[in-house]
């Protein structure tokens, strides 16, 4: 049961920080996440303290310093993708990260999804179709359109292909 009050708390969390992103309108991205970082170092070094650390080899360090400028731009871009656009057009796009992550779990890997994984996928992609559904009404591939014309979106969709 702990797990789901963490849950909780983490897309409680998630969601304030990124309404406060909204909020600050005077504050560039750039600023927002440098705030984010400064307060999230105390608590990151008393966790560091907590846990203890275990021997942890070459691929480990090597992936982990790819991850720190792929994590920077994406995040980066996600502060920019909710300052663009309203946060119920831009957010919900994260979930496609799905959907990159069977692309590329074939490429490197060679695995293949299960029709249920085929199935919960497509349902990510229509999802993603619905929510520019209002401009259904001048054409059946306006929302595809919308898309593209809807910076944050698309910039989202890019942080969850970085994901």
């Amino acid at each position: 049961m702990l797990w789901f009050v963490l849950a909780l708390l983490t897309a409680i969390s998630v969601a304030i920080r990124d309404v406060s992103v909204k909020a600050f309108a005077d504050l560039e991205p750039l600023e927002i996440a440098a705030m984010e970082m400064f307060w999230g170092i105390p608590l990151f070094a008393a966790g560091f303290l907590l846990v203890p650390v275990p021997e942890l080899d070459r691929a480990f360090w090597e992936a982990f310093l790819l991850s720190i400028p792929l994590n920077m731009v994406a995040y980066i871009l996600y502060l920019y993708a909710i300052k663009l656009s309203p946060i119920s057009l831009s957010v919900p796009f994260l979930a496609f990260t799905p959907v990159f992550m069977i692309l590329t779990g074939f490429i490197t890997l060679g695995e293949t999804v299960t029709l249920w994984g085929g199935l919960g996928t497509g349902l990510i992609v229509i999802g993603g179709y619905v929510l520019n559904f209002s401009k259904a009404e001048e054409g059946i591939l306006k929302p595809v359109a919308a898309l593209v014309y809807e910076k944050g979106s698309w910039l989202m969709l890019i942080v969850a292909f970085l994901f």
